[in-house]
Formats: structure tokens, sequence, C-alpha cells
């Protein structure tokens, strides 16, 4: 049996994407997604995700996402391991393999010409 690594989310960016270039050029960039679930009633609070996105994909996200954007993301779970002062630690991070932004992009201010 073969086992298969695939999520999607459905949350709002909770800022503006932080875009950085690897060594060899690859564009990266990182998000937050806050998932609303509603499982402990109205007003619960979010679940939070860290994203990350490479190349193209990095581009589209840094390009056209904002705080606030509603985005569905599909891509893998990863489980990043280290030591820190001697006790270990681990996060999820949502590697993107593709966006698809659900809302309109927000106005862009008109220049004050007074």
């Amino acid at each position: 049996m073969s086992a298969n690594n695939n999520i999607r989310i459905i949350g709002r960016l909770g800022k503006t994407p932080e875009m950085k270039y690897g060594p060899s050029g690859t564009a990266v960039a990182k998000v937050s997604v806050a998932v609303d679930t509603r499982r402990g009633g109205e007003d619960s609070p979010p679940d939070w995700f860290s994203c990350v996105a490479f190349g193209k994909t990095a581009e589209v996200v840094n390009d056209y996402g904002a705080k606030g954007r509603l985005v569905a993301l599909d891509g893998e779970m990863h489980q990043n391991r280290w030591e820190k002062d001697g006790e270990p630690r681990v996060s999820w991070e949502l590697t993107i393999r593709s966006v698809q932004f659900l809302d309109k992009p927000p106005a862009q201010e008109e220049p004050d010409f007074e």
C-alpha cells in the first residue's frame, strides 16, 4: 500500500508573504494562513498553518497575496525537527504546490494629487 500526502486548506492570509531567494536563485515565499474550524463554537480561534512555496508558485503567492486574502492551497505537510538548548523541537509546514485566490484583490489606492 502506498501512502499519499495531500492536503487542501482554505483560509485567509495572516500577513503579506515574505519573499526571499535561495542560493541558487529559487524564489521562496512564506505565509501563514488562518483556517476557521468553528469546532469550539462561534468564538473559537482559527487554526494557523505555516506555509512555504517555491519557484513560480512562490512568485504568484508574493505577487497576488496580501493580508486577509482568501486562498485555497494544495500541497504536502512536512515535519521539521531540530534541537534548541538540548530540547527536541517539532513544527509542521505546508509546502504549497498550487494556490487559488478565492476573492477579488484589494483595491489599489488612487494617488492623491491635491
